[in-house]
């Protein structure tokens, strides 16, 4: 997330960020369960228990596992969706990911 982006969730009343740009802000400001459940239902938003993208994250948070590396290397493992591409350097990285997943 670039500082554009984060001005806008500030600034914005009106804005209504995605499911996972609210995800990934609890793991990028470490917050812990009850914090990040309270994070996501003040942006509209709730991890479905139906949802395997949103029980990896859900459980990387109760793990206290904020390394967005690697919880995008098990998301696109698992789910081949990670938390955000914004530049060349997620392609590069999903280029990597899929190397990692190859191997194993």
């Amino acid at each position: 997330m670039d500082r554009k982006h984060f001005s806008k969730i500030q600034c914005d009343e009106h804005y209504h960020p995605k499911k996972k740009t609210a995800m990934a802000l609890c793991i990028a400001l470490h917050l812990d369960l009850e914090q990040s459940k309270d994070l996501m239902a003040r942006a509209d938003w709730a991890f479905s228990p139906s949802s395997k993208f949103d029980l990896i994250v859900q459980k990387a948070i109760i793990d206290k596992q904020y390394d967005i590396m690697q919880l995008n290397v098990t998301l696109f493992k698992y789910t081949n969706e990670i938390l955000g591409v914004y530049n060349i350097c997620g392609i590069i990285f999903i280029s990597r990911i899929r190397l990692e997943v190859k191997a194993d």
